[in-house]
């Protein structure tokens, strides 16, 4: 009947990392790091890469990471915006084309959307 509930730092749910306190400073972490290993992963892949075929691998296998459930844990930090939108921030230098053009032109010549909430 009553049945005490374990105290737990963290649970994972549908495959969000919720902690006691609700900063989701694991869970972002996790998501950067695992964004940034996927454009890791398409780099060693892919010799060259222009915006056509930037623009469907980005997508599919790096920003995905970025974006599941993102209404649950909305980042509200600076630190914590900063950190994922490094990512796309990082991801968009990489092409040839882009050299030289700030943040916000790559963002516009690629039509990305920002990652900020």
């Amino acid at each position: 009947m009553g049945n005490d509930l374990e105290l737990v730092d963290e649970e994972k749910d549908i495959g969000v990392i919720i902690d006691n306190d609700l900063s989701f400073e694991k869970h972002i972490n996790e998501k950067v790091k695992k964004a940034t290993a996927m454009f890791a992963t398409i780099r060693r892949i892919f010799q060259y890469l222009n915006e056509d075929t930037f623009i469907p691998l980005y997508k599919a296998l790096v920003r995905t990471h970025l974006e599941y459930a993102s209404s649950v844990w909305a980042p509200f930090k600076s630190k914590h915006i900063e950190l994922i939108e490094g990512v796309q921030r990082r991801a968009t230098k990489q092409l040839p084309s882009m050299k030289g053009m700030t943040y916000e032109e790559r963002l516009r010549k690629l039509k990305l959307p920002t990652l900020s909430l």
